[in-house]
C-alpha cells in the first residue's frame, strides 16, 4: 500500500526548501507558542492562499511572514522553492501542532525514481473522502475532546501538557466543566506521557483494552518503539467489543492491531446524530499507517491489517474515522478497502521471496520471540523470573527449545522447551539467580533459540539491573 502522504510536518518553520537550509527551533508539540514574526505579513486560509503569499515573499526577496489559519494543507508539488531569505512559516495561533502539511504523487515519485529509476511508476490510492470534524469533538494537538452537552468531556489521549493546559483554558473559559474519562488508542509516548498528570489533575477514569493495558501499565517491562516512561493504572479495564453509555453517547471498544500489535480504537455514536470511529494512527486519509517494523505489524488474514480492515466494513452506514495527528474526519470506499487489502496479500509473496524465514512474519516481526520483562531491578542474591514469549508465525506446529547465557557466576533455572500451536503464541519460563557477590550495575542476559531446521544465537535479550 503506497502512501501519497510521505509525511505530516508539524511547522513552526517549513522544512522542505530549495534555495535556504532552515533548523527548526524545538520539537513539534514542545515549547511555548511560536510568536516570530518578521517583515510583511501575510495571512493564508488556503493552499491557493499560501502559493500567492510565497509568490510575493519570493518576489520582493526580503523577510517576510505567512501566518497559516489552523488545519491542513495539502501540497500539489513534490517541494516549495523559496527564494525570500529569513521568509517564517507558522500557525497564525501559535499552535505548533494547528498547521500539518500532505505532500501528494510529485514528492512520493520523486522519492522512488532516486532509487528505482527515472521510469519509476507507483499505482496508488485515492485520498479518502473527507469532513469537517462535528462541533461536538475539539481537536487538541494530537487529542481529540469529545463534549456532552452537559460540557463534561471524555478525552481521546493525552500525550503532552500543552493538552492539559488547554483543558484548563477551556474548563476557565467554561466551555468544559470536568474530564470524566480518557481512552487511550495506542501506547506511544506522544499519546500517552501525560496521562498521569491528566489523572492526578482531572480524575479520569483511563480506559483500554486486551494486551495494550499492560503496556500502558508497565512500559519499562517491554522493548518497543516509543514507550512512555511514565506508567498509568488503567482503571476501566475492557474486553474486546465492549459497549457502555456516557451522557448522550454510545461507546464501542475494539482490540485494533493496526500501526501497533497493541492497539484499540473506539467507536463513538451520538444519539440521533453522527458516529465517528477513533483508530489511532492506525490509518490515514491516505491508507495504511505501517511504517515501522518495531510496531508488530502481522501479515496473517485475521491479524494485524487484515483484521482493522475487516473491522472497517463492519461499523455502522455512513461512519466516519479519525486519527488525532489529521484534523479532518474521513472514510473509505469499499473498492479503497478492497485495494488496501488486495495490496497487503500481494506483500506475502514478495516478502517471502526477499526473507529467509518459512514465513515473512519473522522477518517483520522483530518481537517474534522476546524476553519478559525486558528490564528488572534487583539486589545481590536475588532471583530475576522471566518468560521467552514466542508467536509462531507459521502453519504449523512448531516445538521452541531455548538456552539462556548469563553472566558469569548467574545460575539461570527452567527453559524447557514448548511446542506452540500454528499463529499461536505460547512463553517458556526460567529464573536467573544472581550471585551474592554480584558488582552493582546492567548485566545482560540473552536466549540462543532453536526450533526444527534453525538455532538462532543470542537472539533477544534482557536487562538486569543490580543495584546495592
Amino acid at each position: 500500500m503506497r502512501h501519497r502522504t510521505l509525511a505530516i510536518l508539524v511547522l513552526p518553520i517549513l522544512g522542505l526548501l530549495h534555495a535556504l537550509s532552515t533548523c527548526l527551533a524545538a520539537a513539534p508539540g514542545t515549547g511555548a507558542p511560536l510568536p516570530l514574526t518578521r517583515g510583511e505579513v501575510h495571512h493564508v486560509a488556503s493552499m491557493a492562499e499560501f502559493k500567492a503569499a510565497l509568490e510575493t515573499a519570493n518576489r520582493g526577496k526580503t523577510a517576510a511572514t505567512l501566518l497559516l489559519a489552523d488545519g491542513t494543507y495539502l501540497l500539489d508539488g513534490a517541494t516549495l522553492e523559496i527564494q525570500c531569505p529569513g521568509l517564517v512559516i507558522r500557525s497564525a495561533s501559535g499552535n505548533r501542532d494547528a498547521v500539518r502539511w500532505y505532500f501528494k504523487d510529485e514528492h512520493i515519485l520523486a522519492k522512488a525514481r532516486r532509487v528505482i529509476g527515472p521510469d519509476a511508476r507507483i499505482d496508488g490510492m485515492d485520498m479518502a473522502e473527507t469532513r469537517p470534524l462535528p462541533d461536538a469533538i475539539i481537536p487538541i494537538a494530537n487529542s481529540r475532546l469529545i463534549l456532552a452537552a452537559d460540557r463534561a468531556g471524555f478525552l481521546v489521549d493525552c500525550g503532552g501538557m500543552n493538552i492539559v493546559a488547554e483543558l484548563r483554558k477551556l474548563r476557565a473559559a467554561g466551555r468544559l466543566t470536568s474530564i470524566e474519562h480518557v481512552f487511550v488508542t495506542h501506547y506511544h509516548d506522544d499519546h500517552t506521557d501525560t496521562l498521569p498528570a491528566l489523572v492526578a489533575e482531572f480524575g479520569a477514569k483511563v480506559h483500554a483494552c486486551g494486551s495494550l493495558v499492560d503496556l500502558i501499565e508497565r512500559p519499562g517491562d517491554y522493548r518497543l518503539p516509543c514507550l512512555t516512561q511514565n506508567p498509568t493504572a488503567v482503571t476501566a479495564k475492557h474486553r474486546d467489543g465492549d459497549r457502555w453509555r456516557w451522557k448522550e453517547y454510545q461507546f464501542t471498544i475494539f482490540d485494533y492491531p493496526g500501526q501497533t500489535l497493541h492497539h484499540n480504537a473506539l467507536l463513538v455514536e451520538r444519539d440521533g446524530a453522527w458516529s465517528a470511529c477513533f483508530v489511532g494512527d492506525s490509518f490515514t486519509p491516505s491508507g495504511i499507517d505501517d511504517y515501522c517494523l518495531q510496531n508488530r505489524n502481522f501479515l496473517h488474514e485475521g491479524q494485524g491489517y487484515f483484521r482493522c480492515l475487516d473491522q472497517l466494513e463492519q461499523l455502522p452506514a455512513g461512519c466516519f474515522l479519525i486519527n488525532q495527528h489529521v484534523e479532518p474526519a474521513f472514510r473509505f470506499s469499499p473498492a479503497q478497502i478492497a485495494q488496501m487489502r488486495e495490496t497487503l496479500r500481494r506483500r506475502i509473496p514478495l516478502l517471502s521471496e526477499l526473507l529467509p524465514f518459512e514465513d515473512p512474519n519473522y522477518g517483520l516481526d522483530e518481537s517474534w520471540a522476546v524476553l519478559h520483562p525486558y528490564w528488572l531491578t534487583r539486589r545481590p542474591g536475588q532471583s530475576a523470573p522471566l518468560a521467552l514469549r514466542i508467536t509462531n508465525h507459521s502453519l504449523r506446529e512448531l516445538t521452541f527449545q531455548a538456552t539462556a547465557r548469563a553472566p558469569q557466576g548467574f545460575h539461570v533455572t527452567g527453559a524447557g522447551p514448548v511446542r506452540i500451536a500454528p499463529r499461536s503464541a505460547g512463553a517458556l519460563t526460567m529464573t536467573v539467580e544472581i550471585p551474592s557477590n554480584c558488582l552493582a550495575g546492567l548485566h545482560l542476559v540473552t536466549v540462543d533459540i532453536s526450533r526444527e531446521g534453525a538455532e538462532l544465537r543470542d537472539w533477544t535479550e534482557a536487562v538486569l539491573d543490580v543495584i546495592r
